[in-house]
């Protein structure tokens, strides 16, 4: 369980704030200061700090995403909501500064129309969010969310439900935000369409999800592939990525493996050495052969059902620069 702790961010409950704390190779004891005035307070902070890490442990042990129901989606969007729609700071409002003539103009140094025009746009633009748009630019703080929450990984159609629900509270809290900078603080009707959340009953421990090994995946998805007329340096290719994420991970599970997973996985490659050239990786390969070749087999895995997500799916491949020759210059202004 320790290996998928790495790199994942935790953000532990504090009193009314968050904690924090990524968790590293070196990381022993999760450790903090309660920053309580006294003895009780310490102890509630203590209690509230332990029930989210046992959540988030418990949930690695589950080793299976969470469902969560359209109920329980909504009330977390609405977290986000109420992020967005929240009363302007203290520091945000018109001022006003004396002239040496004694005449008072205003401080423009903070334009709450300006605030006010660049909200309307930012609400109309995540209204129109859709497809891989949706993960690209959500799926983010749909996980920071969940893992406030104590989850790890949700199911897909929980996911699918998750998305546009977030999208809709993104749009309609920068909304209400643009209304308080034009001076409306009136309730609105959207503040009150959110339930209150109540977290999903727990997987069993007593049935964990069954482990899928991750070199018999792209045997079987070779076995296919190659009936398809699949070249065997597409087989070399991918199964050099296929290896080295094992490695990497150091197991062979691949119902184990997250998109943080991949993550981390993509930030090591850089610093891998091709053992036949004695080089570093290239961004092509990496992209094409590494990322590219588990995208596809984990796919391929999705589609028939022997895994529950593909964790590369959010993952951005990095694509080489392309470098122009004076030669490729005088053949565009030939052609020009």
């Amino acid at each position: 369980m320790r290996e998928r702790l790495v790199g994942m961010t935790l953000e532990v409950p504090r009193g009314d704030g968050i904690i924090p704390i990524t968790v590293t190779e070196k990381t022993r004891a999760i450790r903090f200061s309660l920053g309580a005035s006294g003895r009780s307070e310490a102890k509630r902070r203590q209690a509230e700090a332990i029930a989210y890490l046992e959540g988030v442990y418990r949930s690695l042990r589950a080793n299976a995403p969470i469902a969560l129901t359209h109920k329980q989606c909504v009330a977390l969007a609405g977290e986000l909501y109420r992020s967005w729609a929240a009363d302007l700071e203290a520091s945000s409002r018109i001022s006003f500064q004396q002239e040496a003539d004694g005449s008072m103009v205003r401080d423009y140094s903070l334009d709450l129309e300006a605030e006010s025009g660049g909200l309307t746009l930012a609400a109309e633009r995540s209204g129109l969010l859709e497809g891989s748009d949706l993960e690209r630019h959500l799926g983010p703080f749909v996980g920071k969310l969940l893992l406030r929450r104590g989850i790890v990984a949700v199911d897909r159609p929980s996911r699918a439900m998750l998305l546009p629900e977030f999208a809709k509270a993104l749009a309609e809290g920068m909304a209400a935000r643009s209304r308080k900078a034009q001076g409306d603080y009136r309730p609105h009707p959207n503040s009150e369409r959110f339930p209150e959340w109540s977290a999903p009953v727990a997987a069993s421990p007593s049935k964990p999800s069954p482990s899928v090994s991750l070199q018999g995946l792209f045997d079987d998805w070779w076995s296919e592939a190659e009936r398809a007329g699949k070249s065997p340096s597409t087989k070399e290719s991918f199964g050099k990525a296929v290896s080295t994420l094992g490695k990497f991970l150091d197991h062979d599970d691949a119902a184990r493996i997250t998109p943080d997973d991949m993550l981390r996985f993509k930030e090591h490659l850089p610093a891998v050495v091709n053992p036949r050239t004695k080089k570093r990786l290239s961004l092509k390969t990496i992209g094409d052969n590494y990322l590219g070749g588990l995208h596809v087999v984990f796919k391929w895995a999705v589609e028939k059902k022997r895994l529950m997500i593909n964790p590369v799916e959010t993952v951005k491949v990095p694509k080489a620069k392309t470098t122009r020759t004076a030669s490729d210059e005088r053949l565009r202004a030939h052609h020009g």
